[in-house]
């Protein structure tokens, strides 16, 4: 008894953080969490809402009118709130100006050598259009001159070698252009971790060729949709270079995937800007990286790289990070130069990339297998990132007002009590709406406005009928893509181990690859348009034959 709790509470030595597939055998059991917190809330409203209300609710009743007879009282109680609403403004004003700055030239230091940027664009069967423009933004960069663009193909694709080809145009505004091809391998999972877990493995052998130091090398994984402002790698490094030591962090940029939001229907556009919303505006707490992301080479190096059996890489590897470095608060800096990516279109593609999100809950079984390996204060704050991701999607806020018991406590208040809930309620909602579109009016015209020439167009009534149907469409689109999504994947979890990579395609519309190759064309010497030549090359659209990655 001794030995096994002291196996629970004592770190061992000389253990190395496990593989995914560790915690692949507690994947059959995360369901019986979320079925928990059901039998909880049913035991609380239908056994102890009606025990507890009648006197709970006429004390509360009595103690309701004394507070509104009462001007301090009410002081006392309009204070906190008004408190809270200033405090949640004045958020939104610092994030804003902080979007603000992310979009202008970052001051880097003089008096030593600028890094070497590496950016890792993995892709398989992607159309060509779509990677011309994320290589024509990063040749738009300042540092430009300073980075190495690596293509992360794979090698059962059959036009590999003839999209490498075509994009080669573009390498002399590049310190370097180099492109691998990975193989999979048995045990490997077929996507975006084991695709760039080889391709930074051959990078860091190409570095170490060349002469350079690692941890003088920052690598940028970005997804093949990804069209860069042409400030970003800068701001990378100016990060870098105002942390304190930036050679073992994570630098994200919030996730943006409004670049097309006019083709999607009507879920999806309120979804992804809900999304995109979640992960921008709470970016001054530490959030885990979404997608695109970036580090030092050398510590992508002394992380072992990417796990190949792995399908919610992003997440993985910052859990990785926090695990090596001890769970700092700093773990991953914010970089507020935007990224903007592609949204998936139809509502049946996009519960397939939903289903893939809520797959993540993979990482709550890999957390158990790491106890008996970090200190408690680590895996702890691990689970926490893991469980405020995953175990709660599966139960809704509203979830408790489906029981008739909770209705009937409610209908138990007095006239007064029941308007004050009701008002308290509306309020908050109607908040919640005019800042959800406040910010995205700033979005568009602050942060995305000089960018609106690769941005699809919305009409103005389209931005009507979303905001006219706020209040229906964002449940709705939160019960499907991340309620349902999270109960499917706990049950697949209960019968497998693995999520078969089922890619939801991403393509420009031919209107869109005209607009975009128009606006966003790539060249063999370092211009920023290309010749009409390379113009109607790349304006070729290659639908794929089984579908292109949507890792967002």
């Amino acid at each position: 008894m001794r030995e096994s709790l002291e196996s629970l509470l004592d770190t061992p030595i000389w253990r190395t953080l496990p593989s995914q597939e560790a915690g692949r055998p507690w994947l059959k059991y995360l369901i019986l969490v979320p079925l928990g917190q059901l039998a909880f809330i049913a035991f609380f409203v239908i056994v102890l809402v009606p025990i507890a209300s009648p006197s709970l609710f006429g004390t509360a009743e009595a103690i309701l009118e004394k507070c509104l007879a009462s001007h301090l009282m009410l002081f006392v109680i309009l204070t906190p709130i008004a408190g809270a609403v200033v405090y949640d403004l004045g958020r939104e004003v610092v994030v804003m100006r902080k979007l603000c700055r992310g979009r202008q030239r970052a001051e880097l230091p003089t008096d030593r050598p600028l890094l070497t940027h590496a950016v890792v664009i993995t892709e398989y069967k992607e159309p060509l259009d779509v990677l011309a423009a994320t290589v024509a933004s990063l040749q738009e960069q300042t540092l430009a001159h300073n980075t190495i663009v690596v293509l992360a193909q794979e090698a059962r694709d059959a036009e590999a070698e003839e999209t490498f080809l075509s994009l080669k145009a573009a390498e002399k505004s590049f310190f370097g252009f180099m492109c691998t091809r990975h193989e999979l391998q048995p045990g490997e999972v077929a996507g975006k971790s084991s695709n760039e877990n080889f391709a930074v493995r051959q990078l860091y052998s190409r570095v170490l060729d060349m002469g350079l130091d690692p941890f003088k090398v920052m690598v940028t994984v970005a997804d093949a949709d990804s069209y860069f402002d042409r400030v970003f790698l800068e701001q990378v490094e100016s990060e870098f270079w105002r942390t304190p030591d930036g050679r073992r962090v994570l630098f994200d940029s919030p996730i943006n995937t409004v670049r097309n939001l006019a083709e999607c229907n009507l879920l999806v556009q309120c979804h992804e800007i809900n999304r995109c919303q979640r992960a921008t505006f709470n970016h001054l707490t530490m959030q885990p990286c979404q997608s695109n992301y970036s580090m030092m080479l050398g510590f992508a190096h002394e992380l072992n790289y990417w796990d190949p059996d792995n399908t919610s890489e992003d997440l993985h590897t910052t859990l990785k990070a926090i695990a090596y470095t001890g769970a700092p608060a700093d773990c991953v800096v914010t970089v507020w130069s935007l990224i903007m990516n592609d949204s998936v279109t139809g509502f049946k593609d996009r519960w397939v990339q939903a289903k893939r999100h809520m797959w993540g809950v993979e990482e709550v079984a890999w957390m158990i297998s790491l106890f008996p390996v970090l200190r408690w204060r680590v895996w702890y704050r691990m689970l926490g990132i893991t469980a405020e991701n995953h175990l709660k999607a599966p139960i809704p806020s509203w979830f408790i007002f489906c029981f008739p018991q909770s209705w009937r406590a409610l209908m138990d208040l007095g006239p007064r009590a029941q308007s004050l809930v009701l008002a308290g309620c509306i309020l908050s909602f109607c908040y919640g709406w005019v800042k959800f579109f406040g910010r995205e009016a700033f979005m568009q015209k602050y942060i995305l406005g000089h960018r609106r020439d690769i941005m699809v167009p919305m009409e103005w009534w389209r931005w009507a009928i979303l905001v006219l149907t706020y209040p229906i469409v964002l449940p709705i689109s939160q019960t499907i893509f991340v309620t349902m999504a999270s109960w499917r994947m706990f049950w697949h979890a209960v019968f497998h181990s693995q999520l078969k990579y089922v890619t939801a395609p991403k393509q420009f519309s031919p209107k869109a690859a005209v607009e975009m190759v128009a606006n966003f064309g790539f060249t063999g010497d370092g211009r920023a348009r290309c010749s009409r030549e390379e113009r109607t090359l790349a304006m070729t659209i290659r639908t794929p034959s089984e579908g292109a990655s949507a890792a967002t």
